[in-house]
Parts: structure tokens; sequence; C-alpha cells
């Protein structure tokens, strides 16, 4: 009897050099000391949402993604400690050029209330900091 080849594993993660997802996937693979072992298995998506769609079509073995889109497709995971990596930061702007000022400070202020907010949490975004 031979024994059975084992099956190389590929790995998702959104691209380090292009994602704010991708770079904080390759922190927590080298906080964990496994970035050398895994980078040659890696399918690398042009952000995450390609990634994710990835792993769910089971295109690959396994992947980090985000965990808003398990949450949004009622899909369960492994939560990544947040010292794992550097911080995702999610920015919202008005531009001063913008025609639209006072349309745009209205949805600011509809984006940042306590109900919007919390709505984010429940859709598995951490919880920011205001």
């Amino acid at each position: 009897t031979s024994k059975p080849k084992k099956m190389l594993q590929r790995f998702a993660i959104a691209n380090p050099n292009t994602a704010p997802y991708g770079k904080a996937a390759k922190q927590v693979l080298e906080h964990l000391g496994l970035w050398q072992q895994y980078k040659p298995k890696l399918i690398m998506g042009i952000n995450i949402n390609q990634t994710f769609a990835q792993v769910r079509s089971q295109a690959v073995n396994f992947g980090l993604v985000a965990n808003s889109q398990l949450v949004l497709n009622n899909l369960s995971g492994v939560i990544i400690p947040p010292h794992y990596h550097e911080p995702i930061d999610q920015q919202l702007v008005i531009l001063k050029s913008s025609t639209n000022t006072d349309k745009a400070k209205r949805l600011s202020e509809y984006l940042l209330s306590l109900k919007v907010q919390k709505k984010i949490v429940d859709f598995g975004y951490a919880e920011s900091v205001l």
C-alpha cells in the first residue's frame, strides 16, 4: 500500500500590498509565525470581496475574510483577536469642493448616530471609537 499524498492546501487572503484586509491577514499570519509556511500556498484576491467569494465557493480550502461577510451570509468562523494585526480604519470624509455639503453632513450625522453604529456592530464590524 502506498501512502496518500498530502494535498496542498490553498489559503486565500486579500492582496496585502493593495487591500487593508490583506495587510491585516499577512500581519495575523506573521504574528502566528505562519507567514513563510503559508506564503507558497496563498491565493491572493484583489480585495476582501474576491477573497470571500473564493472561500465561499470552496475554490480554496481556507482563508481569512471579514467577519461582516460571515455575519451577513449567516456563516461562522473564528474571530481573530484584534491585537494580532493593526486596526483596519474606516474613514468618512466630506470634500470641501462638494456642492452637497449639507446633505453630506446629514448623512455623516446619521451614520455616526448611536442607532446606526449599533447596527454596524451587529453586522460584524468592531465597535468604533468615536
